[in-house]
């Protein structure tokens, strides 16, 4: 549910108050599905930026994103898995200082997994949206997560924990999670037919039904 979170919480901030400037990145380099799930045409690319390492500035910025509507634009995966390896941390976080001066939010959609660019990601982040299902695999993938986040000194100040698919009947509950986790649930997000839908549509559900 990464994605579908992270593109509906950039449409919800772009459409907030008097139009707020939303940047959405997709970090996820290997298998990222922004471009599917907006429909959008990855004519450009983070594989664009590669060359602009060390150069990066707000004009080159503009160049490299898709716009998706008003007020929010998209920063869109390799087309190219073998395209990853050369995105680098420094890269990303280049990305990430000139984003954050273009725009009022940014938000990352970022792999499951503590590589060199999403450790980047979590320095520079004033919020961690962690996501977990009520299913054992993704239980035990989310206290590895927040163990290797203690571990590594990221504050819990920033962690926002988010059940997804809250309410299925699947003999766990969001208690069962917070006891496992040692971390509160901030939110719950229902099991909704609106979100295959409006994704097999390429639009987002708070557009489709706020």
């Amino acid at each position: 549910g990464k994605t579908t979170v992270a593109t509906n919480l950039a449409a919800a901030l772009s459409t907030g108050g008097e139009g707020s400037s939303v940047c959405l990145l997709d970090f996820d380099l290997e298998t990222g599905d922004v471009a599917i799930a907006l429909q959008l045409d990855p004519v450009r690319t983070i594989s664009d930026a590669l060359g602009m390492q060390g150069g990066l500035d707000e004009r080159a910025m503009a160049s490299l994103v898709v716009p998706y509507k008003a007020h929010l634009d998209a920063l869109l995966a390799p087309t190219r898995p073998s395209d990853a390896e050369f995105v680098s941390a420094t890269l990303a976080g280049e990305i990430l200082t000139v984003a954050a001066d273009m725009y009022d939010y940014v938000v990352i959609d970022a792999p499951p997994a503590f590589t060199d660019v999403v450790l980047k990601c979590f320095d520079m982040a004033d919020v961690y949206v962690l996501l977990t299902t009520l299913d054992m695999p993704a239980l035990k993938n989310l206290k590895v997560t927040v163990d290797t986040l203690d571990n590594l000194g990221f504050p819990r100040s920033k962690w926002q924990v988010v059940l997804n698919r809250g309410g299925s009947r699947v003999g766990l509950t969001a208690s069962d999670v917070e006891r496992t986790i040692g971390v509160p649930i901030s939110i719950e997000i229902p099991s909704s037919v609106e979100v295959p839908a409006r994704l097999n549509e390429g639009v987002t559900v708070v557009e489709a039904n706020p």
